[in-house]
């Protein structure tokens, strides 16, 4: 499984905080259909962003989160990372087929967008943002070591008290 360690790498563009406008996305779904932040408008979304789909710690982010929230409504879950859409549709397949996972493969432009990418490696550093219904938001966090699980607790926290 893939390990980084923080000294080997920069992250690219400046990290949010709460109360910031969501910046807008064009990220491409398993189908390699265009996908903007406005197509979940009006919903709480936790986007979940990792490195890679294929590592244990990246697999077991995006199905908590898929479980957590598959029947919530006014809750969208979107993972975000570079990996290519073939490589989401076989883990869609093999594991959740409602998931929605999304790839800045093209341009990085997510990455740099919400602070995320990483520099040499050019792949996404584990982190969390929750947007409320306004697009603003509600949670920024940026792991301390892109190899460690995220805070799920701090997340469930966060979109209990939105919705």
């Amino acid at each position: 499984m893939a390990s980084f360690k923080a000294e080997n790498f920069k992250l690219i563009g400046n990290k949010l905080s709460v109360g910031d406008d969501a910046p807008n996305f064009e990220l491409y779904d398993k189908n390699m259909e265009k996908r903007t932040l406005d197509d979940w408008r009006g919903k709480i979304m936790v986007i979940s962003v990792i490195p890679s789909i294929d590592t244990g710690v990246c697999d077991l982010q995006t199905k908590t989160f898929n479980q957590k929230y598959n029947d919530v409504d006014d809750v969208v879950v979107l993972t975000v990372s570079v990996d290519l859409p073939f490589a989401f549709s076989r883990w869609c397949e093999s594991n959740n087929k409602n998931a929605i996972i999304l790839s800045d493969y093209r341009d990085n432009n997510f990455g740099k967008s919400y602070g995320v990418l990483m520099d040499p490696f050019m792949t996404l550093f584990r982190s969390i943002f929750v947007i409320d219904r306004d697009k603003k938001i509600a949670l920024a966090s940026y792991n301390e070591d892109v190899g460690k699980p995220v805070n799920f607790e701090e997340v469930y926290e966060v979109v209990d008290k939105l919705k």
